[in-house]
């Protein structure tokens, strides 16, 4: 697990390092993470929305900006335990964090703004 869990994180820091990213990046990251991998995110604008469907922890820094258009929530945790968002800044969205089905979700220096509800 250790190589898949380097290479997923060097993916998502050679993929974010330069300016606004799509969702599809992220995305993509979080779907080829090992279940419990640690992704780290540069300071970057991403294109939202994401689903996290497994333990997974998405660690931001300052700078580092999820973001989703007023009809579809941001960052939706759907169906699974044990996921850590960490030094985010979620924007937009009808949701900036939506929980269905799941547990042991920890949420930690995370900003949400201009959310429609939240």
């Amino acid at each position: 697990m250790t190589g898949k869990l380097l290479m997923v994180l060097s993916l998502v820091l050679a993929a974010c390092s330069a300016g606004n990213r799509t969702s599809g990046d992220l995305a993509a990251a979080i779907a080829d993470a090992e279940p419990g991998a640690i992704l780290e995110l540069t300071a970057s604008r991403f294109d939202g929305p994401i689903v996290i469907d497994k333990p997974l922890t998405l660690t931001g820094r300052t700078g580092t900006v999820i973001a989703a258009s007023d009809d579809v929530p941001v960052i939706t945790i759907l169906g699974t335990t044990d996921v850590t968002l960490r030094d985010l800044r979620v924007e937009g969205g009808s949701a900036g964090i939506l929980v269905q089905r799941a547990e042991g979700i920890v949420i930690e220096g995370v900003d949400i703004e201009q959310s429609l509800w939240h």
